[in-house]
């Protein structure tokens, strides 16, 4: 999944195929396809980790405006974010060894484990804040609900922004 560079024998067969009518667009369809899948899989390569590594500090302000009232120091917080953010990194290591050596041809299991690792790692983040912070089922629901929330707003706004600057980068 590395990205695709043109030679110049190929951008020249490119060249010609453009002045011929018959072949000329497929080509062209073919190789922008190509820069599409390039950039995409740099996104997902190089910006997204990086990402959720600047996300943790946010998350962290999340939880630390949720339970403020606990008498929690920030630091404490900060540990909770870490931990819970590893956790969600050695998830997506196991769903990715799964995927790619298991289930690379069977989409429909492959979208199976995807739901299963999001619901477990849901479950995971609730059970969590309710043993750490020691908090009644409803009373943690509702701010894992606003955590969550939040969280996904921060993540749409980061990913928005990465995004462009990913594409004025190149």
């Amino acid at each position: 999944m590395g990205s695709q560079e043109i030679t110049a024998e190929e951008l020249e067969e490119i060249k010609k195929d453009m002045n011929n009518p018959e072949g000329g667009a497929t080509i062209t369809e073919a190789q922008e396809a190509a820069n599409t899948e390039a950039f995409w899989d740099n996104f997902f390569n190089s910006y997204l980790p990086k990402l959720f590594f600047l996300l943790v500090p946010f998350y962290t302000l999340i939880l630390y405006a949720l339970y403020h009232r606990t008498r929690s120091y920030y630091v404490e917080h900060q540990i909770f974010s870490l931990h819970f953010h590893s956790f969600v990194f050695v998830a997506l290591l196991f769903y990715l060894l799964v995927s790619y050596y298991l289930l690379a041809q069977y989409v429909l299991l492959n979208q199976l484990l995807v739901s299963l690792l999001l619901l477990g790692v849901l479950v995971y983040l609730f059970l969590a804040l309710k043993r750490v912070h020691q908090q009644n089922f409803w009373r943690t629901g509702v701010k894992f609900a606003l955590m969550i929330g939040s969280y996904a707003i921060s993540f749409l706004v980061f990913s928005a922004t990465a995004l462009y600057l990913s594409y004025l980068m190149g």
